[in-house]
């Protein structure tokens, strides 16, 4: 959020945050105390103000002549501000991705199988490559073709197609879709 930035906070007149703790659930007094750290902000000689993350790690490890962090509410606040997702953009090309992998010939794909091709291109992307320049290791095309190539070490379960609504998943399996899909 802008008003977070290292160019805002550091300005002797800037916006109030009142709204902002109110809308995250902070007390009155907590405000108060927030509204108060926020307006003496300017009165310390910062270092780090190019970046808005290491200005804020500086004001959280900031000790006045006390030992003692006069900014401890106005942090948490930026923190969890800073923290917040902007937009759902990576949720959207993660959907994207799956409507490449699974299209409508390949609507009986199960879920292992998806979750497995975004796994790889994921990692091949990731290692800035492609299936047409990923070299397979020399173990790995030995074993196609043969039945080694289809036995796992794991289980051997049906697991359900994709298709199925998430209604009808259990609570584990739908763990399994979002957290696999990361």
């Amino acid at each position: 959020m802008f008003l977070f930035a290292v160019d805002e906070c550091l300005r002797v007149v800037k916006e109030p945050i009142v709204e902002i703790a109110e809308l995250l659930g902070y007390d009155p007094e907590q405000i108060d105390r927030i509204d108060n750290q926020w307006r003496n902000l300017t009165i310390v000689q910062w270092v780090e103000t190019t970046s808005t993350a290491k200005f804020w790690i500086e004001v959280n490890g900031y000790k006045d002549a006390s030992g003692v962090n006069p900014y401890p509410e106005l942090c948490e606040l930026a923190i969890s501000v800073l923290s917040l997702p902007h937009s759902n953009a990576e949720v959207e090309r993660l959907f994207s991705q799956m409507n490449i992998v699974k299209s409508k010939l390949r609507s009986r794909l199960n879920l292992r199988s998806v979750n497995a091709i975004l796994a790889v291109r994921s990692g091949l992307k990731r290692v800035g490559k492609s299936c047409n320049s990923y070299e397979l290791p020399k173990e790995v095309i030995k074993q196609i073709g043969t039945m080694a190539s289809y036995t796992s070490t794991e289980s051997t379960d049906p697991v359900p197609s994709s298709s199925v609504t998430v209604s009808e998943e259990t609570e584990e399996e739908e763990d399994y879709i979002i957290f696999s899909l990361n």
